[in-house]
């Protein structure tokens, strides 16, 4: 088994992270993301700010719509590069919504 000092020592660890509301076009908080580009409704693409070395990463995402009623799901698809990643809300329709977290594991 492998020790999580193991896999930071190695350098597998948390590449980028964003905390982006896609309604306003608003970056609430971020790590090694440039830009956030809205890629059209419920679709976005976080650019890094430094290049990853190679596309052998992991994405986890998390969205809501920012209100109580309602909630999204959104996912890592399209195009995985080593300066991008494309996620898409993955919901009954494709929509721009106000909490969209995006965390990138290498």
């Amino acid at each position: 088994m492998t020790t999580a000092v193991e896999v930071a020592e190695r350098g597998h660890q948390l590449a980028a992270w964003v905390y982006y509301n896609a309604i306003a076009g608003t970056i609430k908080g971020a790590f090694n993301v440039s830009s956030v580009s809205n890629a059209g409704f419920g679709q976005l693409t976080v650019n890094f700010t430094t290049s990853l070395p190679d596309t052998n990463y992991a994405v986890i995402c998390g969205g809501d719509y920012g209100n109580s009623t309602d909630s999204v799901k959104v996912t890592a698809g399209g195009t995985y590069s080593t300066t991008a990643v494309q996620v898409r809300n993955v919901g009954n329709t494709a929509t721009d919504t106000a909490v969209n977290c995006i965390a990138v594991f290498r």
